[in-house]
């Protein structure tokens, strides 16, 4: 499956082979937390990202060195005498050729011994193809393991290379993410556990409890780039999901102090004493801030386009810059990047991130991302009674919408996106579509007397369920014996026909077999945090789910010929009421509660 697999990018050349590089901004500061003169930000990284020789700014960053580090330094102040304004788009690929090895090549795939082929917490799912799909995604593990292959493992006298090495398995999201990564582990442990891929979860727990005590803290992912950035903190809740499923005593014993090294490291990086105007009580406050004056190693383009771009008037100063670069890498830190919560002027009164808003940015609308289904899902899960049992309360007019606060969504009802299934509209323009009354396209079927509550947990899991399933079936995803994979002719229309289905790691909230669309790279395929949704959901929500109905791929629903999976025009279900449903069971439950 070319999801999994290991491949190694070819450098271009972007202008005429002799043409000299554009002229460059003055180098950014030295990075204290990344001293590597190749893989930090420096003159090489630069030069080499302003060439454009990649489709994307991190496959450098993760191409160990062929030869040692001063050997390729060397080479590189060879190409020219004068500076890096007289190289050429020839020189730079021709020294990529030369002085790189292939991406990713330290990390063996690894193939279990012992995988369980029919986990006892999917033995129940009613649904026929719901649990045919759900071990076909469970099979998806074993293109996702890796270990570190030691003997590829770059020595100061051999080579050099960004990885961090790890002693223990763990399980990459796929794509550009070829390393282990610290909040996507979260939701991949809950599949893993499902999955009874114990040992697999233990690892990965192992592996953070290393990094906790080798660098104090768990770095965004396994390369030395993000050694000064973090992920949302949440190591602490897997130990205990992995703990309430195997009674290990022995990993808690070992983890508990290590969880207390964590929360001292946000104690003392990213916390705040804040004094209440209300109560004039000082609250420490954790939030994300790095320490940063450089473009990210992975995202030094984009980081230096948007710091010293043409169409800014006037320039940013040096001072400017660094606070943007510090900026952006924190949001990188936050897991969300990026999302209009996050301007300097927030653009709507959000409490989760999710909006309607269409920016162009990875967590606006109309992407829809597993963390998101994950979070709904367990705060609605844990509602007290006394809120769910609860009448939602009569919306002011008759209409729910206007118990959402002012511009949450950022738009006005009449232009949420309607739900339309082959042209058939279920809820029209005018009807109230957040009301709980089941014209929810794929929710799954209402029972009697279920309440707010379980109606929405049930629509929500049936979405993300149908979201993962029509994606993948569209390209070229098939079960054993049940459901035939689509012809040639068909999957040609998504640019699949060499493909056997894709898991991509965020969807599209207008287009139930499409994946998310925009953000700094394009979107990619495995994927580790979406198959951990889905399988700790198939398995949580068994008795409610059913058969998605996907869409039909035709040549007019997919534009000129379809994306190849990721971008397949409007082809499906629209979904206004589902997010509106989330938004307003949050802010319903708040009030209900207070």
């Amino acid at each position: 499956n070319p999801d999994a697999s290991v491949t190694t990018a070819t450098p271009s050349v972007t202008g005429a082979s002799d043409a000299p590089l554009p002229s460059q901004a003055a180098l950014p500061p030295k990075q204290a937390w990344c001293p590597s003169e190749i893989f930090c930000a420096g003159k090489i990284l630069q030069a080499i990202n302003i060439a454009m020789p990649y489709a994307d700014s991190k496959t450098i960053v993760d191409k160990p060195t062929n030869g040692t580090s001063q050997s390729v330094i060397s080479t590189f102040n060879d190409l020219s005498s004068s500076g890096n304004n007289t190289l050429t788009y020839g020189e730079i690929v021709q020294f990529l050729q030369t002085s790189f090895q292939g991406e990713g090549l330290e990390l063996d795939p690894t193939q279990l011994s012992n995988f369980p082929q029919s986990p006892a917490a999917f033995q129940n799912i009613e649904d026929p193809y719901v649990k045919g799909f759900t071990l076909e995604v469970h099979k998806i593990w074993n293109l996702l393991i890796r270990d570190t292959d030691e003997s590829r493992v770059c020595q100061r006298s051999t080579c050099e290379s960004s990885l961090i090495p790890l002693n223990h398995t763990f399980v990459v999201p796929g794509g550009r993410f070829r390393e282990q990564y610290y909040w996507d582990s979260k939701f991949i442990l809950e599949g893993l556990l499902k999955s009874e891929l114990y040992s697999v979860a233990n690892s990965t727990l192992q592996n953070f409890m290393d990094e906790i005590e080798r660098f104090g803290f768990i770095p965004n992912g396994g390369r030395i780039y993000y050694l000064n950035r973090s992920q949302p903190p949440v190591f602490i809740g897997m130990v205990l999901s992995y703990y309430n499923a195997t009674k290990d005593d022995a990993t808690l014993e070992r983890a508990l102090p290590i969880m207390e090294r964590e929360l001292e490291w946000w104690s003392n990086n990213r916390s705040l004493s804040i004094v209440s105007p209300y109560t004039n009580q000082t609250r420490k406050v954790y939030h994300y801030s790095v320490t940063n004056t450089a473009p990210r190693p992975e995202s030094y383009l984009e980081d230096y386009e948007a710091a010293n771009g043409a169409d800014l008037s006037p320039a940013y100063t040096d001072d400017q810059k660094s606070a943007l670069y510090a900026e952006l890498a924190s949001g990188a830190e936050t897991g969300w990047d990026y999302s209009t919560r996050w301007a300097k002027q927030p653009k709507y009164n959000g409490t989760i991130p999710a909006t309607y808003i269409e920016s162009g940015l990875q967590w606006d609308f109309p992407n829809a991302w597993p963390p998101h289904i994950f979070f709904a899902l367990e705060a609605l899960a844990n509602v007290p009674s006394n809120v769910s049992q609860s009448p939602i309360p009569l919306a002011p007019n008759g209409n729910s919408w206007n118990l959402v606060p002012t511009n949450q969504l950022g738009l006005t009802e009449e232009k949420l996106p309607l739900q339309l299934l082959n042209g058939n509209n279920t809820a029209p323009q005018g009807q109230d579509i957040n009301a709980l009354n089941g014209t929810v396209v794929n929710g799954g079927n209402a029972t009697t007397e279920e309440g707010w509550v379980r109606t929405l947990r049930r629509e929500i899991a049936n979405r993300y369920m149908t979201s993962v399933y029509c994606s993948w079936y569209a390209t070229g995803g098939s079960i054993p014996g049940l459901l035939p994979r689509l012809p040639n002719e068909t999957l040609a229309l998504t640019q699949s026909t060499d493909q056997n289905g894709h898991l991509f790691e965020k969807f599209s909230a207008l287009d139930v077999d499409s994946a998310g669309r925009g953000g700094e790279y394009a979107v990619q395929a495995g994927f580790g945090w979406t198959n951990g949704v889905l399988l700790w959901l198939a398995s949580e929500y068994k008795e409610v789910l059913v058969r998605p109905t996907c869409p039909e791929i035709t040549a007019e629903s997919t534009g000129s010929g379809g994306g190849g999976g990721s971008n397949m025009g409007v082809v499906s279900a629209k979904v206004g009421s589902v997010w509106a449903s989330v938004l307003l069971a949050v802010f319903i439950g708040i009030g209900l509660m207070v």
